[in-house]
């Protein structure tokens, strides 16, 4: 467990990170579903997949070796969503059959998985559990010996910042037998993964990976921010009520951007208990340094614009620590 401290040094202004993109497998080819024939065995591509639904709905998702992707966030397996698929589908025929009218399948990813028309568990699907009669949750990961002498510093530095955000009611465990437990690499030991910084959502059930390439992503805000993707926590920007605060700028975003970044969550607690954050750690900045042109087409254009004005003090895409925000969702999901 690590040692809880408080922090009492002056608190600066955000500082947005001159160079910012997460992804994983940056360098993997993206190809349409229908190209695939013409691709080299070896490419390992990131896949761009569509499904019609019999309502005609049309739900669009990006997949890499067997998994639904985020940018930066494992959302589940293509075999679970496919699952939900066929449960949707039944759903339709259930409601048809006694007159109801469906809202049809929201093409809008729920926390703790991927759901059509609402989302009936919310983020409790993802939440690492309390034993019972505690007070406190256990997190557990492996020795870091994967990581540089940095990256273990960061990782160290971030748990410890989240635990005294939780008022230790989230607490990290080092072990390397316990059922569920994260293990940090540097440079992904999927196949075909070469690096980047990228994290499940919430609890897998088992060992989860957490990657936080040695080229960018060793330091504490950005360990924090793949923790919290651990821990359930999505990306503020992709919250349903994001219109409000934000326009995506959708004429610059590549296909694989418009799945990574267009849609929205639909994170029930989230929107009805936390304001909109522009300073989250969750939060993109408006800005993403794309030379590879993987999201966004020209990197001096906007990810999105603003509808509303910010205080000076506010950066968004700061990756210094947590907000007051992130720490009240940490809070109220696990106390």
């Amino acid at each position: 467990m690590l040692t809880a401290c408080s922090d009492s040094g002056t608190a600066t202004s955000p500082v947005a990170p001159a160079s910012f993109v997460e992804a994983i497998a940056p360098g993997a080819p993206v190809v349409k579903e229908g190209d695939l024939a013409a691709l080299s065995l070896e490419a390992d591509p990131k896949i761009l997949r569509s499904h019609t639904f019999s309502d005609g709905k049309v739900f669009d998702y990006v997949e890499y070796q067997g998994n639904v992707i985020d940018g930066d966030a494992i959302l589940g397996t293509v075999q679970g969503l496919e699952a939900q698929f066929v449960a949707y589908e039944d759903e339709l025929k259930s409601a048809k059959a006694q007159g109801i009218k469906t809202q049809g399948a929201m093409t809008n990813r729920c926390v703790g998985g991927i759901y059509f028309g609402a989302c009936v568990s919310n983020w409790q699907g993802v939440r690492w559990p309390k034993p019972y009669g505690q007070s406190w949750t256990p997190v557990y990961y492996e020795p870091l010996s994967n990581l540089s002498s940095q990256g273990q510093q960061a990782v160290l530095s971030a748990m410890t910042d989240i635990q005294n955000a939780t008022f230790q009611h989230i607490l990290f465990f080092q072990s390397s037998s316990a059922s569920n437990r994260i293990y940090f690499t540097q440079n992904s030991d999927a196949p075909g993964v070469t690096g980047g910084c990228f994290s499940p959502i919430g609890l897998q059930d088992g060992r989860q990976q957490l990657n936080l390439d040695i080229a960018g992503c060793q330091d504490k805000g950005r360990a924090i921010h793949e923790i919290l993707h651990a821990l359930g926590m999505m990306h503020e920007q992709s919250r349903p009520d994001r219109d409000n605060y934000i326009t995506i700028n959708n004429s610059n975003l590549t296909p694989l951007g418009v799945q990574n970044i267009g849609f929205k969550y639909w994170d029930r607690d989230m929107t009805e208990h936390t304001p909109f954050d522009f300073g989250s750690i969750m939060m993109y900045p408006q800005t993403l340094n794309d030379p590879q042109q993987k999201f966004i087409y020209n990197s001096s254009q906007p990810l999105y614009f603003l509808n509303v004005s910010l205080p000076g003090t506010v950066n968004p895409g700061q990756r210094d620590g947590l907000s007051a925000s992130d720490i009240a969702t940490l809070n109220m999901r696990y106390q």
